[in-house]
């Protein structure tokens, strides 16, 4: 499998393993259900930081062409297997509600 990233793309899922290696850390001390929640909340509010900081409209620049004057504005495109970093964080937290639903039902 490969991964396929552009930009910032491979910081979201950096992330993401770390969020799942304090979840293991703590797997024992909290139990299975609580390290799963923390480390897929750290993962997504992770994510929600970068996000907010690549796609800070300060960070934005726009060029215009001498001859035809029209503008273009450069915005950050950074991707995780083509979905946007911004979607990510919400992608995270779905699958944190989808897990939970799971192991309340299942117990």
């Amino acid at each position: 499998m490969f991964i396929i990233w552009s930009g910032w793309g491979i910081c979201t899922l950096a992330i993401g393993f770390l969020g799942a290696f304090i979840a293991a850390l703590l797997g024992r001390a909290l139990g299975f259900p609580a390290a799963i929640a923390i480390g897929f909340g750290i993962a997504a509010l992770g994510n929600y930081f970068l996000a907010r900081w690549r796609n800070d409209p300060s960070r934005q620049r726009e060029l215009v062409d001498p001859q035809s004057g029209e503008t273009v504005v450069l915005k950050d495109r950074s991707t995780l297997f083509f979905i946007p970093i911004a979607a990510w964080t919400y992608i995270v937290l779905a699958l944190l509600v989808v897990m939970e639903v799971m192991m309340l039902l299942g117990s």
